[in-house]
């Protein structure tokens, strides 16, 4: 591939532009992204995801690597694994922690994963991390302090959770925080959310009832420092806009830029579960204040579904990797986010 970036599309709307940059080596949707330092540069990684059949068949444990600043991307490997959907990374003191997921096996049912990977970007090799208490996909992953990886919520095997599994990396060990409330909203999965500070934020998602209806509730979960297994959750009510599936989620100062997804439930094929139709992208960005509690939703020419993540580069520029573009396109797109 050409080392430079080539500015295919530009699209600016309500000051929030998107720039389709670099290509992976071919498109991939539903996969685990994260941004890590490589011989003093940043290097953005996909693991694992779903090609462009959007079949069981195209579900897949490969690696890509993209570097940011010139475009070259390439794909270096597999995990040792079994293709999974719906897994998520994260990275804490530059290693990713690549977790869960799901299985699509051949006769169609689904298994979700207790699996933790490692992975080193100096070496690029992976090594195993402890189980997790409950295997565990479609989950919102959060790190806090740099210190505990935080998974919450998700998909395992058959139902919806509200468990907060945390990983400390000091320790190869897991432990089990203060659960979610046992509310329906609050045990869903593809939902989204961050922690900044020390609150988690959490919104959106599918629950457990018939055709995976939507969840409209924005739960805070606050961190005690002194004990992080501790968290008081709070129900803060309804978000505005549509709804968001498989969205992604930024801070950046005092604002939470929720991006991308989609405004229906579906499954990996991108077909919806309540009507059996082509779920198209949430053409929306919403946006929380951290500081006023309040909500805004910005509409959009152009947005992305399918996404487990963004990256982030040394200049705090924000990208997604891959995805379901309009059209049920997956993606191989680098795309470039740039908020007011």
């Amino acid at each position: 591939m050409k080392n430079i970036f080539l500015a295919i599309l530009t699209v600016a709307f309500h000051h929030i532009a998107y720039a389709q940059l670099a290509a992976l080596p071919e498109p991939v949707a539903n996969n685990a992204v994260v941004a890590l330092q490589k011989n003093g540069k940043t290097v953005f990684y996909s693991f694992f995801g779903l090609d462009s059949t959007k079949k069981s068949s195209g579900v897949h444990n490969k690696v890509f690597r993209m570097d940011p600043k010139t475009g070259a991307s390439s794909m270096i490997g597999k995990v040792s694994d079994v293709g999974r959907l719906a897994a998520a990374a994260s990275s804490i003191n530059n290693k990713a922690y690549v977790v869960g997921g799901y299985e699509v096996m051949a006769n169609g049912k689904e298994r979700s994963s207790n699996h933790l990977f490692i992975f080193d970007p100096r070496e690029e090799k992976f090594v195993s991390g402890a189980f997790l208490p409950i295997p565990i996909d479609d989950h919102v992953q959060a790190v806090w302090r740099n210190k505990l990886l935080f998974v919450i919520s998700g998909w395992s095997d058959s139902l919806t959770v509200n468990a907060v599994q945390v990983y400390d990396p000091a320790k190869n060990k897991w432990q089990l925080a203060s659960s979610l409330p046992n509310e329906p909203g609050a045990k869903v999965f593809g939902g989204t959310g961050l922690i900044a500070g020390d609150t988690i934020y959490l919104l959106g998602g599918a629950m457990f009832a018939k055709n995976y209806p939507p969840s409209r509730y924005f739960y805070k979960g606050a961190i005690d420092p002194k004990n992080p297994l501790k968290v008081t959750w709070t129900n803060v009510g309804e978000y505005p806009g549509e709804f968001r599936y498989r969205s992604a989620a930024y801070s950046k100062g005092d604002m939470i830029y929720f991006i991308g997804g989609s405004n229906e439930t579906y499954n990996y094929n991108g077909i919806s579960y309540a009507e059996s139709k082509k779920v198209e992208p949430n053409n929306t960005l919403l946006i929380y204040s951290l500081q006023t509690g309040k909500f805004e939703t910005i509409a959009l020419s152009k947005n992305t579904m399918d996404l487990r993540g963004v990256v982030v580069d040394e200049n705090k520029q924000v990208f997604t990797l891959g995805g379901m573009e309009p059209g049920q396109k997956v993606s191989k797109w680098l795309i470039k986010v740039k908020f007011p």
